[in-house]
């Protein structure tokens, strides 16, 4: 996409969807309109890590994470240490130019095991990982108590 001119009412997130007899391709940013600035180069940094999420199976989650850095890093989310590729059940999207979420639909045993998202710039790469799991969140647990007698 090309423009000659922009306005502020054109930010958002911009999507690009290329499909053919073999499958199906998306990738989406954030246009930011602004007034133009200095702002200091920096590597990423996590503001907002990832969390464990325990889950029964069939319901809906979200992995968000918030990042900053300079220039804004790029993000590459990992299930399982394979890239994550979108499909009908999990989507990549970004709330604000520093705020993104791994939405998965419909949770399924294929679902669970270990994510990360990667944020990069020129400046450096960081790493943030949690775990989907099935159940609910585990406590410490109590033992018994044994009485005499």
């Amino acid at each position: 996409m090309k423009t000659e001119s922009i306005v502020k009412t054109q930010q958002g997130t911009y999507q690009c969807v290329a499909s053919n007899e073999h499958g199906r391709a998306i990738t989406q940013c954030y246009l930011l309109v602004g007034e133009p600035f200095d702002e200091p180069a920096g590597p990423p940094r996590f503001l907002k890590c990832m969390r464990d999420i325990w889950t029964p199976l069939g319901r809906d989650v979200e992995f968000e994470v918030e990042v900053n850095g300079y220039p804004l890093p790029e993000l590459t989310w990992y299930h399982l240490d394979e890239k994550v590729l979108e499909e009908k059940n999990v989507q990549i999207s970004y709330i604000t130019p520093t705020k993104c979420q791994l939405k998965i639909t419909n949770v399924s045993v294929s679902h669970l095991g270990s994510y990360s998202v990667e944020a990069s710039n020129i400046h450096g790469i960081v790493r943030t990982t949690a775990s989907l799991n099935v159940g609910k969140k585990h406590s410490a647990v109590e033992l018994p108590k044994l009485s005499e007698g």
